[in-house]
C-alpha cells in the first residue's frame, strides 16, 4: 500500500536506504555528467496540521476497511484540548487537525496521507535512472522528509503545479 520510495513504515527499510538513494542519485548524475537538481523538503509540524477529513479520505482511497476507518475516526472525531493559564482552565477546544505525535500508528497514518503526492511526483516527473535495471527514481521519502530529483527544466513547472495545485 505504501509507495516503495517511502522508506518509513515499509518493513526492512530505514532512513539509511533513503539516504543511500540520494547518494546514488548524485553519484549517477556525476558519473554520467548529467544535470541534477536535488530538492529536499521537510514538511514542518506536519503532525499538527494534518486534516482529519483528509486523513479519512486517504484511508478510504487506500481501500482500508470501513471497520478500520471507523476505529480511526473514533480516535479523532471528538478530540479536544484545554488551555491552562495561571490555574484557570479554558473550555474544551475541538481539534480538527493533527494526529497524535509519538503514537506508533500516527507515522503510518501520515505516510498514507503523503502517498498520493509521492505517486503523483513519480507519475509526472522525469527523475533519474538508477541501479542495474535503470529504474526511474523521482522521489525518496522518509516520513516527512521528501527528496525530489529533477533532471529536466521542463519538470520545474510540473513540480510547481504538483506541490501547489491551488496557487493562483
Amino acid at each position: 500500500m505504501i509507495h516503495p520510495k517511502q522508506y518509513c513504515g515499509v518493513p526492512g527499510n530505514s532512513v539509511f536506504e533513503a539516504v543511500a538513494a540520494v547518494r546514488d542519485a548524485i553519484a549517477q548524475a556525476e558519473i554520467l555528467q548529467k544535470p541534477l537538481c536535488v530538492l529536499s523538503i521537510d514538511f514542518s509540524a506536519v503532525f499538527d496540521k494534518m486534516s482529519h477529513e483528509y486523513l479519512y479520505m486517504a484511508l478510504e482511497a487506500h481501500g482500508l476497511s470501513a471497520f478500520f476507518r471507523q476505529k480511526i475516526r473514533r480516535l479523532y472525531e471528538h478530540a479536544t484540548s484545554v488551555i491552562l493559564i495561571n490555574g484557570f482552565r479554558s473550555d474544551q477546544i475541538p481539534i480538527r487537525n493533527s494526529v497524535c505525535q509519538g503514537y506508533p500508528l500516527s507515522m503510518i497514518l501520515y505516510v498514507l496521507c503523503l502517498n498520493p503526492l509521492i505517486q503523483s511526483l513519480e507519475r509526472n516527473l522525469n527523475g533519474i535512472k538508477l541501479g542495474r535495471y535503470q529504474s526511474k527514481t523521482v522521489v525518496t521519502a522518509h516520513a516527512d522528509d521528501v527528496t525530489i530529483f529533477l533532471t529536466s527544466v521542463e519538470d520545474v513547472p510540473k513540480l510547481k503545479d504538483l506541490l501547489f495545485p491551488y496557487d493562483a
